[in-house]
């Protein structure tokens, strides 16, 4: 099976896919419509994942969160059809839409690498600030540790670089100093 004949199969399936608990949810009206955009872009032959993207939020802008999770719910998080839908979304709506952080927002939740959503939004023309803002408050990975606040009360000790026997200045091993 090929890649788009997978993603259709998977966008077909979509209606038993189950989003994490922090994500979007996915509005009936954006599941139906992403699954009647598949069924008439995608024939046995394959599948145009892109166009059937583009259809479905330029025909439904306002839906254009709903729809973005709806997709990546059915292709997986951890695939270069995620990757796909998230530019796709960001050229669908023009890289200056107020919706592209909320889109990228989105993506990092349901699970998409913060890293890989900025590098997509920066590489389709999405300002690097807003790119790097939508993706921050996105997952952290589960081996990451908080930084502590709370003050070491270890005073900084400082040595004297003329006592280090370096050489290096004053304090050095000759007689004559």
């Amino acid at each position: 099976m090929n890649k788009t004949t997978l993603a259709a199969v998977t966008f077909a399936l979509l209606g038993t896919t189950i989003m994490p608990a922090s994500a979007i949810e996915i509005s009936p009206t954006a599941q139906k419509i992403i699954d009647t955009t598949i069924a008439n872009e995608c024939s046995s032959g394959g599948c145009d994942l892109t166009a059937a993207i583009t259809a479905a939020i330029t025909n439904n802008p306002a839906l254009a969160e709903s729809l973005v999770a709806a997709a990546i719910a059915a292709v997986g998080e951890d695939s270069e059809a995620a990757e796909t839908i998230i530019a796709t979304a960001i050229i669908a709506l023009g890289a200056d839409s107020p919706q592209i952080a909320n889109i990228l927002n989105i993506a990092t939740e349901a699970g998409v690498n913060s890293d890989t959503v900025t590098s997509i939004a920066i590489a389709s023309g999405v300002d690097a600030t807003i790119a790097s803002e939508a993706t921050a408050a996105g997952s952290t990975p589960a081996n990451s540790s908080p930084i502590s606040s709370t003050p070491t009360n270890k005073t900084p000790t400082y040595t004297s670089p003329g006592n280090s026997g370096g050489g290096g200045g004053g304090g050095g091993i000759s007689k004559n100093q």
